[in-house]
């Protein structure tokens, strides 16, 4: 499934966004396949600062970029409700 289009507003736990869609309704999304700090935990602020932008960047899910920024880790125990090619 792909996220809508539209604009963050609101993170919450890190890999949870709410984004304000097109026709101005908010959307919570849950980014699979990570997990990461929350607020009060160590680079819990770092890593809601690094996410409190779009859900793609350069075409690519932002969920692998915050990974692969070191904000936060693949979630080995919902791997399963992404596709292959996302693992």
């Amino acid at each position: 499934m792909t996220p809508p289009d539209g604009r963050v507003v609101g993170v919450a736990d890190c890999d949870t966004i709410t984004v304000l869609d097109g026709d101005k309704v908010q959307q919570k999304i849950r980014l699979a396949g990570i997990d990461a700090p929350e607020k009060k935990q160590p680079f819990g602020n770092r890593s809601k600062k690094s996410l409190s932008g779009k859900v793609l960047i350069d075409g690519r899910y932002v969920y692998l970029v915050q990974a692969k920024r070191g904000m936060a880790w693949h979630y080995k125990a919902y791997e399963r409700e992404q596709p292959a090619i996302d693992r």
